[in-house]
């Protein structure tokens, strides 16, 4: 069942700029959904200059009954794009899906909503997300504290009550609105886990953590914790540095793909950021990490190296064998 004459009991809030080439995938995901309730589309388009309004009003020409598309005259930012939408939705149960991501399975948002309804203390519910690895131990819920330390679910897997956003404000010089809203909703209810891979999110050249530099994503996570530390008066700062710091060891990882001496020079500035905010707070983690940054280039000249010797290797094995065969 989709929207009709009834008010829709969910609404899957659609957040879309400059995704034209993946905007229709994502939102024939959401059509092909199979509910008991009916839904919308809000699909809030932030000004994009590439043709995705278009291509949004081409759908909801199709789906009429489905889709609302909110056009912008100028470009507003994540942050007040996210509130007029949401602001938009009238359903009970709100489904994040930005446009340049997509649902896998059918079934998703009926899963969703159902956990919800049975469970009046669970504040959202996430599921597993495709391309996009799971950090946590599975447990049928998460609390507060488990999504303060750890980045674990990805936009395109939540759904939460609406009335759990109530005054929701996020600092407008925040990119990274979607660690500002799971901390707001978990403060006032737990997330249900459906342990099954539903949504699928998309690395790409444009995205917004993916597609920046390291440099932009260092900056946004200290503004998030910081943020995050005045919202809670300082109380929640050793899940808030364990959470930053784990997004450094993250970045310490190497791309075998890319030169050492060129990621080298990137990664040296994760030392201040060591040294200076998450020392205090979990010291030999961060001794670790730093040592870890030090000895950073043989380790991925290393690592490199056992990958070409592995490739070499593999190659050999296929010559002999096609020779074998001649």
């Amino acid at each position: 069942m989709t929207a009709t004459a009834q008010p829709p009991r969910a609404s899957v809030l659609m957040l879309t700029y400059n995704h034209a080439a993946f905007v229709e995938e994502a939102l024939r995901s959401v059509f092909a959904q199979r509910c008991d309730f009916p839904f919308e589309i809000v699909l809030g388009d932030d000004a994009s200059t590439d043709g995705t309004l278009a291509k949004a009003h081409d759908l909801q020409r199709e789906r009429p009954d489905l889709v609302r598309v909110l056009p912008a005259e100028r470009n507003l930012g994540i942050a007040a794009n996210f509130m007029r939408t949401l602001e938009a939705c009238r359903g009970e149960y709100v489904a994040m899906l930005e446009g340049d991501d997509y649902w896998t399975d059918e079934t998703k948002l009926q899963r969703q909503v159902d956990q919800l309804a049975r469970d009046r203390t669970l504040a959202l519910s996430a599921c597993r997300t495709k391309n996009r690895r799971f950090w946590a131990p599975v447990e049928a819920r998460y609390s507060l504290a488990d999504l303060l330390r750890r980045y674990l679910f990805h936009t395109s897997s939540l759904v939460f009550r609406k009335s759990a956003a109530d005054r929701f404000a996020p600092d407008s010089g925040v990119r990274a609105l979607d660690t500002l809203l799971i901390a707001h909703l978990a403060a006032r209810g737990d997330c249900g886990f459906i342990d099954r891979e539903m949504s699928f999110y998309r690395r790409h050249a444009g995205g917004a953590w993916s597609g920046q530099e390291m440099a932009r994503q260092v900056a946004d996570t200290q503004a998030a914790t910081d943020a995050l530390s005045r919202t809670f008066d300082g109380r929640r700062d050793v899940e808030l540095f364990d959470r930053e710091l784990w997004i450094y060891r993250m970045m310490l990882e190497p791309d075998l793909a890319r030169p050492v001496l060129r990621q080298w020079r990137e990664r040296r500035m994760l030392a201040r950021p060591l040294l200076t905010r998450t020392l205090r707070h979990r010291p030999l983690g961060s001794l670790a990490s730093l040592g870890s940054l030090l000895l950073w280039p043989a380790r991925a000249g290393l690592a490199r190296a056992r990958l070409r010797l592995g490739l070499r290797t593999r190659l050999a094995g296929w010559r002999a064998a096609l020779k074998r065969g001649a």
